[in-house]
């Protein structure tokens, strides 16, 4: 493969300890790399295929671009609050997402006549990361000390959904459809407090760290919700109680959830992301 990268940006700082980064960029990627039938390569090349086996080989075939901006404020560690907000626009195009991506190791698939949106392409990406830090002082178990020796991080993203394909029922993708429908926006915040503290000549520090702090309940992925021409399938799946992770809403799938039904395939727990979860710790510095 080969990849022309292009970036042009402008930073400017101000107020001391505050700075604004905006750039753009470019890449062109060539010889992308697929897979391919080998008696179809020989076939194209020679005008026959030769007797025997046809395996599946990898092949320079494909190409891509990817293209976007990006919006940088951040603030330096001047007091005890620090911080960045990030807001990032790409495009990721191209005539497929992946290696495997043909029709030699995916059943249904045809291959696009033109660019379409990569399987990674995240039209929007808002990053608020906020972090405060104060020193520890003073003695064990005084005001001070209660008051120091704290470190708070906050991590919010809002991401826009991926692109994904639609499916019918039985699993197979629509023709003509390699994704041409967008999943929905996720939101998540991430808390991480420490506390530091001494003891017996040590350093050490209690960790906490949450993760979904509010316990959204974000699609991670989005594979078999039904017939596609139901435009409003997944706006279904979502907002009713009838959507499952990994289950779909058309009675004629064998995974199908409907209303006073018993489900009839396992859930797929690839479906969603992790909801809230907390973990603890202890760290000693010697």
């Amino acid at each position: 493969m080969k990849t022309i990268a292009y970036e042009l940006g402008v930073r400017h700082q101000f107020g001391g300890d505050f700075l604004l980064d905006v750039s753009t960029y470019y890449k062109d990627i060539n010889n992308w790399i697929n897979t391919a039938s080998q008696n179809q390569l020989y076939f194209d090349r020679y005008g026959f295929s030769p007797v025997g086996s046809n395996n599946a080989i990898y092949y320079n075939a494909d190409f891509a671009s990817v293209r976007g901006f990006e919006f940088n404020l951040s603030k330096d560690y001047g007091s005890r609050f620090s911080g960045r907000a990030t807001y990032t626009l790409s495009w990721a195009m191209g005539k497929n997402s992946y290696d495997i991506g043909s029709n030699v190791t995916r059943q249904n698939y045809i291959d696009p006549k033109r660019e379409t949106p990569l399987a990674w392409d995240r039209r929007h990406q808002i990053v608020l990361n906020l972090a405060y830090h104060e020193a520890l002082k003073g003695k064990a178990f005084s005001t001070d000390w209660f008051k120091t020796g704290w470190t708070v991080n906050v991590i919010s993203q809002l991401l826009s959904g991926l692109p994904y394909t639609p499916t019918y029922a039985n699993g197979t993708d629509v023709t003509g459809q390699e994704y041409s429908r967008r999943g929905p926006w996720n939101y998540t915040t991430d808390l991480n407090l420490t506390r530091d503290f001494r003891y017996a000549g040590l350093n050490m520090k209690l960790l906490v760290e949450v993760r979904n702090l509010f316990n959204v309940r974000n699609v991670q992925g989005i594979d078999n919700y039904g017939s596609a021409s139901d435009q409003n399938l997944l706006d279904t799946y979502l907002a009713t109680d009838n959507g499952r992770p990994g289950y779909v809403n058309d009675n004629a799938s064998p995974n199908y959830w409907g209303p006073n039904t018993v489900p009839r395939g396992a859930p797929n727990p690839d479906a969603w992301d992790v909801r809230r979860l907390i973990r603890a710790g202890l760290a000693l510095e010697f």
